[in-house]
């Protein structure tokens, strides 16, 4: 596919390009768009956990909403890679980010296997769990780091106890990234 090809911010499609090639094209711009906001969510939960204010400023000098970097950041932190689908978009994983794993697991399928729009997905998710998606503008939580090694410890005394394991399909970057509450851990513990 040598008939179309990005140049910085234009896109450059040669007169014989196919119609095909053309949509194919925009099936992986498709794919980069919500890959893209996955990858500002992490870059800002790190740099924010890191350095706190100072991501502020980075983030503002180089042009970034704060507003949009705390938005892709919530989403980041609170949906999963065990829940995440790359075939839905990624304000579908918006609507589930206030529910557990598992559920968001499921609605995120639900979405992407019956073809939901983002606003047909919210409307079952408040039919079906009472839950409305708060539209106010706040500050997402984050656990400090005194916090987090609380949990961590309370999560490695449980599993001695229990002598379970947490399976390797488990979201660790939860715990990686500082953002697991000890009930997020527990969901996936597994018997030895």
């Amino acid at each position: 596919m040598n008939e179309i090809a990005l140049n910085g911010a234009k896109i450059i499609i040669k007169e014989n390009a196919t119609f095909e090639e053309w949509i194919e094209y925009g099936h992986k711009l498709k794919k980069v768009e919500s890959g893209i906001q996955w990858l500002l969510g992490y870059w800002w939960n790190y740099g924010h956990e890191k350095w706190d204010g100072k991501a502020i400023e980075v983030a503002k000098k180089i042009g970034y909403s704060i507003q949009t970097c705390r938005h892709y950041g919530y989403v980041d932190r609170h949906v999963t890679s065990f829940s995440r689908l790359n075939d839905v978009s990624f304000s579908h994983h918006l609507e589930v980010a206030a529910l557990k794993p598992e559920k968001q697991r499921y609605y995120l399928e639900k979405a992407r296997d019956e073809k939901l729009s983002r606003e047909k997905l919210r409307s079952i998710i408040q039919k079906e769990t009472g839950y409305k998606k708060k539209e106010t503008k706040s500050e997402t939580h984050r656990l400090t780091l005194k916090r987090y090694d609380e949990i961590m410890a309370m999560v490695e005394e449980i599993i001695k106890m229990l002598n379970v394991t947490i399976p390797a399909h488990a979201p660790l970057t939860l715990l990686k990234n500082k953002t697991a509450s000890l009930k997020d851990a527990l969901l996936f513990l597994k018997p030895k």
